[in-house]
């Protein structure tokens, strides 16, 4: 932001400033339990996750031999990995409820305002919304926001 100040991604007020970049930490932080708890916790997303990860990849034009070869290795890196962000069968339920949750409170403070401080984005939502973006690529979170 020091070479390009205007506009800038910081709301004026000092107390909006700082709860801007508390979301942006929670987004980074708690956001990234979201997603990859959803992503590798059930055998749907899982599959769907590693396809997709799989052909970005090797590319698009790639032998399905070769997509599902890497898809497999990425299977087997990822899962069981969850308790790297804290996900395990206790604190599904709380990953889970939280997402609803944080989603429910999103929903009508977005219904009249186009980003979370207002009418451009704010550092706020360059932490919130690439984890809701990710969380509408797999199945069981992108039937959540559906």
């Amino acid at each position: 932001e020091a070479d390009h100040p205007q506009p800038s991604i910081h709301p004026q007020d000092g107390s909006l400033r700082f709860l801007s970049e508390l979301l942006e930490e929670f987004g980074d932080e708690w956001g990234n339990k979201w997603m990859f708890h959803f992503r590798w916790a059930r055998e749907i997303d899982i599959s769907a996750a590693s396809q997709r990860l799989a052909r970005e990849f090797v590319g698009e034009g790639s032998e399905e031999g070769g997509v599902e070869q890497v898809a497999k290795s990425i299977r087997a890196r990822m899962t069981g990995r969850g308790f790297t962000v804290g996900s395990n069968e206790r604190t599904a339920p709380i990953i889970e409820r939280d997402f609803r949750n944080f989603l429910a409170a999103l929903e009508p403070h977005l219904a009249h305002r186009q980003y979370l401080f207002g009418g451009r984005p704010a550092l706020a939502d360059f932490g919130v919304a690439p984890q809701i973006y990710e969380a509408l690529l797999d199945p069981t979170a992108g039937n959540i926001l559906e």
